[in-house]
């Protein structure tokens, strides 16, 4: 009989991971360097062509989402320990956070409530003398800083005024 290594299962754990490892590591690398590499070109690009060019429109229009990936390989890239793959990644997400971090911020109140605008809107349908004082009554009532009034008669608008 041949004399032939006996592999128990820990070995074999051992060579998977490892194989695993590698290949996980270097398809990292290959995706950060394609995805550095096809971002720059597209962003050189879009400043030396027209966008006469047939499909160059499109590009300009879909530039911005190319760079939302680098969301998630610099992460990756920094906890793997690849800091040159980091570094090529980085410009992306860079751009990324500079074009859109403002909108991922909340905002700060623009008014307080004290200083809110009361706006009242009201459609009137040729109402009588008794309902316009009635409808007086509710828009005085409310304390609105701006009233508008929809379909208002001029007899309603003398009665108002």
């Amino acid at each position: 009989m041949h004399n032939m290594p006996r592999w128990n299962s820990d070995d074999l754990i051992h060579v998977w991971s490892k194989n695993t490892e590698k290949f996980l590591k270097r398809a990292l690398t290959i995706t950060a360097i394609g995805y550095s590499c096809i971002t720059f070109l597209l962003w050189v690009l879009q400043w030396w062509i027209s966008e006469d060019v047939i499909g160059m429109g499109i590009v300009k229009s879909f530039l911005h989402l190319l760079l939302l990936p680098s969301l998630l390989l610099l992460p990756i890239c920094i906890l793997l320990r690849r800091d040159w793959l980091a570094l090529a990644v980085a410009p992306s997400a860079v751009a990324f956070l500079i074009s859109f971090g403002p909108f991922l911020i909340p905002r700060a109140q623009a008014m307080r409530k004290e200083h809110a605008l009361r706006l009242m809107t009201f459609n009137i349908e040729t109402p009588s003398e008794g309902e316009v004082a009635g409808l007086i009554e509710i828009i005085q009532s409310v304390n609105a800083d701006v009233v508008a009034l929809q379909e208002l008669s001029p007899a309603a608008s003398s009665l108002i005024s």
